[in-house]
């Protein structure tokens, strides 16, 4: 003889626990603003002249700080500390991608010296 056992389901709903898990992420929180169309860092930009037409470059250093190349220009630098950490300072405001952009454009030594003081006039520094 065989004998059938009686099955019962119970339905259990699951526990909403609130603790730190339940807040987003700082990479959930980033995908959200996203989505939102929010720019959580706004691109700085400036102005320079090339070829007698403005040209806007993007400000790629990071807020708040200046490059340590800017401590070795000075109106005293010599040529060879002009040549060097003119170059890095370059480098390190616009980014290899700008930098490479304004040489394919064919600008001249001038018009890379302009790009200093236009920044730290778009970012508010002394002169």
């Amino acid at each position: 003889m065989t004998v059938a056992k009686k099955s019962t389901t119970k339905t259990v709903e699951p526990a909403i626990v609130e603790d730190e898990f339940t807040e987003p992420t700082p990479i959930e929180d980033e995908v959200q603003a996203e989505e939102a169309g929010e720019d959580e860092d706004p691109k700085r930009t400036f102005t320079i002249e090339l070829h007698g037409e403005p040209l806007v470059l993007e400000d790629a250093f990071p807020e708040g700080k200046i490059p340590a190349a800017l401590m070795f220009l000075t109106p005293k630098s010599s040529d060879a500390q002009l040549a060097h950490f003119g170059g890095l300072a370059l480098q390190q405001i616009l980014g290899d991608e700008q930098l490479m952009r304004l040489f394919e454009l064919g600008a001249s030594t001038e018009d890379l010296q302009s790009v200093v003081p236009a920044w730290r006039d778009a970012r508010g520094l002394g002169k």
